[in-house]
């Protein structure tokens, strides 16, 4: 048995939480290196929205 004693956690400024579920994404399937340099691959795609995240605009 699990008692709860009403302890609330507030934070001053919520978490802004971003979750992708991605089914077959390659780590050079975006225009945005998700490694130390860009590659060929990722030259391929254009992804702004990705860019943009990455960014943190």
């Amino acid at each position: 048995m699990v008692l709860f004693f009403g302890l609330q956690a507030k934070a001053q400024n919520p978490p802004n939480i971003v979750m992708f579920l991605i089914d077959d994404m390659g780590w050079q399937d975006t225009s945005e290196p998700f490694w130390t340099q860009l590659t060929e691959l990722n030259k391929r795609y254009r992804t702004p929205n990705m860019e943009r995240l990455a960014n943190g605009v």
